[in-house]
């Protein structure tokens, strides 16, 4: 059995993805699963056991002639899936290519009638997509018919990694054995209400700190969030501020140091499930019933604000109960 899964991105899309993985080999004990994706995110893939072969969907010719007897291709691109509808395969699984129109097959319409390709127009797909109360991991064993046990992405950190979270470690003072908590509140230029604003990410720090006096608290996130983070860091001088241009798994190395990470929606939270850490996320405007947190996660919903609506800009600001991001930490599966 050879199975090949397109999934090219977005970086934190791929690592959900990877969840798959696990159900697949349950199911097909003896497959061989090779995967494409973007180049920039074959670090995300690298080292992984299920993983057979990793391809850059750039390199065609590496894998255009190849048969699968599955191919599951999750994108959402017209010029993948004309590529990938010309391979050999016994079934092809999820989006294609039907002339100059990007279709989806219909054992992958539970998924995909949710989105912009949704056969139903955006109108109605928004109304199912809020409607929707199963996750993305859910949804994806369904509709391939395995075993859903939450079974978590995958994510291997290599050596080189883990030294360099280690090396950090060093240079700021944490030690093993404390209480470390990430700060990842940004969540890039997209979503303008997706992130926290720096009034109250400043507001969160200080409850954490006041409620958890020695725990060490570290400021993350990508080269959007540096000039942010200064500030943080120039009114809270305590705080460690590890952001910066990053490669993802140097990104996922820090993360990798925290006990409990706060974050939005976002790369580091994808990044945060397949570690397997403590996580407390909140959300808006996307819909917080789609992510999979699994028996380690607490999500934070807005008191006042938009669920699922996924506008870039909202016309009400969301509020948040910040003391529920302490009372998060205090579950009894969180500390």
């Amino acid at each position: 059995m050879t199975i090949l899964i397109v999934k090219l991105g977005a970086a934190g899309d791929v690592i959900r993805t990877t969840a798959i993985l696990p159900g697949l080999k349950e199911k097909y004990k003896k497959a061989a699963i090779d995967w494409i994706t973007e180049k920039k995110h074959v670090d995300l893939l690298r080292g992984n056991p299920y993983l057979r072969n990793i391809f850059v969907f750039d390199d065609h010719k590496l894998f255009s002639n190849h048969k699968y007897n599955l191919i599951i291709d999750l994108d959402a691109d017209l010029g993948v899936s004309k590529v990938i509808s010309l391979m050999k395969t016994d079934r092809l699984f999820g989006t294609y290519a039907n002339s100059d129109k990007l279709v989806y097959t219909k054992d992958s319409r539970p998924w995909f009638d949710l989105g912009l390709l949704s056969r139903f127009g955006k109108e109605k797909a928004d109304i199912l997509k809020a409607k929707n109360r199963k996750t993305y991991q859910e949804l994806c064993y369904q509709m391939l018919k395995l075993s859903y046990r939450q079974q978590r992405p995958q994510l291997t950190l290599s050596r080189h990694d883990l030294e360099s979270g280690r090396l950090f470690s060093h240079l700021n003072n944490i030690r093993k054995g404390d209480f470390v908590v990430g700060i990842n509140t940004g969540a890039g230029t997209k979503w303008l209400h997706k992130k926290l604003d720096m009034t109250d990410t400043i507001k969160v720090i200080e409850k954490v700190k006041e409620r958890f006096p020695k725990s060490k608290i570290i400021l993350l996130g990508g080269p959007e969030e540096i000039e942010r983070n200064r500030k943080i860091k120039l009114k809270l001088p305590y705080v460690i501020d590890a952001s910066g241009n990053q490669t993802f798994m140097q990104f996922a190395s820090l993360i990798n140091l925290c006990g409990i990470l706060i974050t939005s929606d976002s790369l580091g939270m994808h990044l945060a499930t397949a570690l397997n850490k403590k996580i407390i996320a909140f959300f808006s405007p996307t819909s917080p019933w789609e992510i999979e947190l699994y028996d380690t996660g607490v999500k934070v919903l807005p008191v006042k604000g938009c669920l699922a609506c996924y506008h870039r800009r909202c016309q009400t600001k969301p509020q948040f109960d910040l003391n529920h991001f302490i009372e998060s930490i205090e579950k009894p599966k969180l500390i």
